[in-house]
């Protein structure tokens, strides 16, 4: 996985190639400060966000290659499908219902 300061500004694609988004952001666990979701957004003007573990985010790219796209383990329309982000502070339950939606541990 790429570190996480590397990860805002690069193109999501599916482990199928399709591209799923955007990174625009990476949310951590408030207790432990691990890395745990990022953003990506999608549509028109990036309008659509979800949340993708980043567990699950993968890049065979050195750090200094920004522009190499992150493939995801998840498919792209389980994440498209998965519950809305509207931003803001991630509280324990949507980390909890994201959890169970994606399979990860909360």
């Amino acid at each position: 996985m790429a570190p996480t300061t590397h990860l805002t500004g690069r193109r999501v694609l599916d482990q199928h190639g399709e591209q799923i988004g955007t990174i625009t952001d990476v949310l951590s666990d408030d207790r432990t400060l691990e890395p745990r979701w990022a953003v990506v957004s999608y549509g028109i003007f990036n309008h659509h966000r979800r949340l993708v573990p980043v567990s699950r985010l993968y890049t065979a790219a050195r750090d200094d290659e920004r522009a190499a796209p992150v493939v995801s383990t998840i498919d792209k329309d389980i994440v498209r499908h998965a519950p809305k982000h509207a931003g803001g502070p991630l509280t324990r339950e949507v980390d909890r219902l994201l959890g169970d939606y994606y399979g990860v541990a909360a």
